[in-house]
């Protein structure tokens, strides 16, 4: 996968590993790693939890909160530049 948004852009390998022995690995590692989640202090398990955490805050009230999501990531990058990268 072409990084478009780097300067000179760079290929970036992308590898499937679904079953191999990678995979069994990876599912066993997350597995694990979820079981450490609770031990971070910035983990919220839902959004149950985040309104627990928010009505607990001294937030003034001038104050905004904003939410963001990660499906619109790279809309820096101009659509005909991505487009040719990818036919690339």
């Amino acid at each position: 996968m072409p990084k478009a948004h780097k300067s000179p852009m760079v290929l970036h390998p992308v590898v499937s590993c679904i079953k191999s022995i990678s995979s069994v690995f990876s599912t066993w590692l997350d597995f694990r790693m979820k079981q450490l989640l609770q031990f971070v202090p910035s983990y919220l398990k839902d959004s149950a939890s985040l309104l627990t955490e928010l009505k607990t805050l001294n937030i003034p009230p001038n104050a905004k909160l904003f939410t963001a999501d990660a499906t619109g990531m790279y809309t820096n990058i101009d659509t005909v530049v991505r487009v040719s990268a990818i036919r690339d």
